[in-house]
């Protein structure tokens, strides 16, 4: 194939694709490796990219090693790995997708899992995790929700003791640090139907104190404690592309990653035990703040007399974008709040980052301020409803105003 070199500032320049550039099996025959890199070292027998784009993109980035594969003409599943380090990246499309991450392609058959709490987050995971294969034993507290979940491989059990007996990886998706310790610890709890073995995985939103005292008790039981909260929301749970940040144990987290991989695709290891529950404490943080940055920034663009949705266009792409501009700022537009994280939820969480924060020695000041913020729209009984109902406290935003 035609490949060009290398420019004279070091950078690769762009490259024409030859017909003879993909392999039978679509293989790219042009990775290349920056000075330095150990490409040609032997550290790395397998190297492939499925070529889809003219585009230069990097392939593989392996910080550890300071070594970045680089492909003039691939964008598309490239994956480079080291046995020394145990490094490795893949990119999907234009998304990276490093280790510990996912695109659900996973086999669960012969699997038995428990999932405990059937919220809307709860009820996305057991179908995703019937979908790859595992059978799923469910509970939720109040018995009717769970039993609109059961048929072929999902069946309801009446206690978390019951369920954590049937089943070896007990996950709980429940609303706060108190229901979490009524499942682990009531008297037909988690607790007591470990019998000395498993795992079991917080997947919701607790408190690191929490956290600790519960994966302690669970240990003393011989059992494993993970706590792997998410984000994506209700889409990323229905689409099982949710982000999970895992605190743990090694030999934990490899045991419930390939469970894990059934519902995420950003699936990462933080450290230990709590580690997790930290991250979560700080992905709040960035969500409570950049919804109200969006609602105040549209409601500035109404209060000037100017068209907010056509603001919101020109800004997607730019500085200001995220996921939050384009997601709940199309929904502050629409006035459409049906609930996918909530009002009162993020408040919580909110609250759990300024407790966290206190325990460090730590102020955070515009935290604080987005936590009354939360306390005003629950006062006006939007509390139920999503949390980018934020933006209602703007009357020019109000549907119903």
């Amino acid at each position: 194939s035609q490949v060009s070199g290398r420019s004279p500032g070091g950078t690769l320049s762009p490259a024409r694709v030859a017909p003879e550039h993909h392999g039978a099996n679509g293989e790219c025959a042009e990775l290349i490796s920056r000075p330095g890199s150990p490409v040609n070292s032997g550290l790395f027998p397998s190297r492939k990219t499925l070529c889809q784009s003219t585009t230069l993109f990097p392939v593989c980035s392996l910080e550890r090693l300071n070594a970045t594969f680089e492909c003039h003409q691939c964008l598309g599943y490239g994956a480079a790995s080291s046995s020394m380090s145990g490094v490795s990246s893949v990119l999907t499309g234009n998304r990276r997708v490093r280790e510990g991450q996912s695109v659900n392609d996973v086999n669960l058959s012969g699997r038995c899992i428990a999932v405990l709490g059937m919220g809307i987050m709860g009820r996305s995971m057991v179908r995703n995790l019937a979908r790859a294969g595992a059978e799923v034993v469910v509970w939720n507290r109040t018995i009717d929700t769970a039993r609109k979940m059961a048929g072929g491989a999902i069946r309801v059990v009446a206690t978390p003791a019951q369920a954590a007996r049937t089943a070896d990886i007990r996950i709980i998706v429940v609303a706060d640090s108190q229901a979490l310790a009524d499942v682990v610890l009531g008297s037909e709890g988690v607790l007591a139907g470990l019998n000395g073995r498993g795992l079991v995985i917080d997947m919701g939103t607790s408190s690191v104190n929490a956290t600790h005292e519960l994966a302690a008790q669970v240990a003393a039981a011989g059992g494993e404690y993970l706590d792997a909260p998410v984000s994506g929301g209700e889409r990323g749970a229905s689409a099982a592309t949710l982000s999970i940040m895992v605190g743990g144990s090694e030999l934990a987290y490899a045991t419930a990653l390939p469970i894990l991989q059934a519902l995420g695709q950003n699936i990462r290891r933080i450290g230990k035990v709590g580690a997790g529950q930290v991250a979560k404490a700080a992905n709040q943080i960035i969500v409570g703040l950049t919804i109200e940055a969006v609602a105040e920034a549209l409601a500035l663009a109404r209060a000037a007399g100017v068209d907010p949705a056509r603001v919101r266009e020109v800004l997607a792409g730019g500085f200001a974008d995220s996921r939050i501009l384009h997601l709940h700022g199309q929904r502050m537009l629409e006035g459409d709040y049906s609930p996918g994280g909530r009002a009162l939820t993020q408040r919580k969480d909110l609250e759990l980052a300024l407790a966290l924060a206190a325990d460090c020695g730590l102020e955070l000041p515009a935290t604080s301020l987005c936590r009354e913020r939360y306390d005003e729209l629950i006062a006006a009984g939007r509390g139920d409803c999503d949390h980018s109902a934020l933006a209602v406290l703007y009357p020019p935003l109000d549907p119903e105003n």
